[in-house]
């Protein structure tokens, strides 16, 4: 389990503004030898060129793997967090090994570059979630960084089960990262059932659309005799899932064809619900914290490069004068 404590975390954040340093200074050689590699080698479909937009992209996934860990080693302690926000939290239950699960913005990634890896799943939904009430999840024991999104809250295996009830008393919006796979799993399924009003349950369904049905068939089947009405028999590409009355399922859609956006629409409905005269953040404050990094340094990248080129090009004219 990890340590708690002041010490450590000053420990973290220190670490995390080294690893912020060297993101940086990473990412700054990709740039350079992007430009560089422009003037040297062109930007024709030869050798040369490839090789050196392949080296930068090398580079430039370094620089994300670095800034990412920095992220990590900042996030506040759930602890911390709890103190300072005396909102009813928003409960994000899981298994560890959901941890990694990405969602797929679509099925291509116009105009993003190959180094941007798809978003953590919990990554997309923490900053709503986060307008309604500090996100809490209990962290993976062990775990030597906190991953981002929610904030964690560590405590012993045999002490999970108790902290997860106390969660749940406090909670005003549980949202289930809903498979079958292990018995705490389906635990927590029941628990919610027996502690929650049906209004406060959300299930969260991020998986792939190759599979995303047959994780769902396995859990409704694993669930059958937990709910008082029957869930649906497909989910029709639904992500969200809600209930009414009598916890009457209710899947909850978006309407653009963007995943991304999709799915905030479909959130965004969940917590208009519960929180009436709700205003919508903006959405820059809604991006996560790599994604505006990601922009900001694209943007970087064709100001240097536009820069860059006019100068040389001038340059060039200058000399032919």
């Amino acid at each position: 389990m990890a340590a708690k404590g002041g010490g450590l975390n000053s420990k973290r954040h220190k670490l995390g503004a080294l690893y912020f340093l060297i993101s940086g200074v990473v990412f700054i050689g990709a740039v350079s030898q992007l430009i560089v590699g422009v003037f040297l080698f062109g930007t024709g479909p030869d050798l040369e060129s490839t090789a050196n937009y392949l080296f930068c992209c090398a580079i430039a996934a370094l620089s994300v793997w670095f800034f990412r860990r920095g992220l990590r080693a900042t996030q506040p302690s759930a602890e911390d967090v709890l103190q300072e926000d005396e909102r009813p939290p928003v409960l994000y239950l899981r298994s560890f090994e959901h941890d990694s699960q990405t969602r797929a913005v679509s099925d291509h990634k116009l105009g993003m570059p190959d180094f941007l890896p798809d978003p953590r799943a919990e990554d997309t939904i923490a900053p709503l979630l986060n307008t309604l009430g500090p996100m809490i999840a209990l962290g993976r024991p062990g775990e030597k960084l906190p991953e981002t999104g929610a904030y964690r809250l560590y405590v012993n295996d045999d002490e999970r089960r108790d902290k997860v009830r106390e969660l749940l008393a406090k909670a005003k919006l549980v949202v289930l990262l809903a498979d079958a796979e292990t018995a705490d799993a389906l635990w927590e399924v029941q628990t919610c059932l027996e502690m929650l009003r049906p209004e406060q349950l959300v299930l969260y369904f991020p998986f792939k659309p190759k599979v995303q049905e047959q994780v769902y068939s396995r859990f409704r089947d694993a669930t059958r005799t937990y709910f008082p009405k029957a869930l649906p028999e497909n989910l029709d590409d639904g992500v969200f899932m809600k209930f009414g009355e009598n916890w009457s399922p209710q899947l909850v859609h978006g309407t653009s064809k963007n995943r991304a956006k999709s799915d905030y629409e479909a959130l965004l409905k969940i917590v208009s619900d519960l929180t009436p005269n709700f205003k919508p953040p903006s959405s820059w404050s809604l991006l996560s914290t790599p994604k505006k990094f990601a922009i900001i340094g694209i943007a970087l990248i064709w100001f240097v490069g536009i820069v860059a080129i006019i100068y040389f090009g001038l340059r060039g004219l200058m000399n032919d004068i």
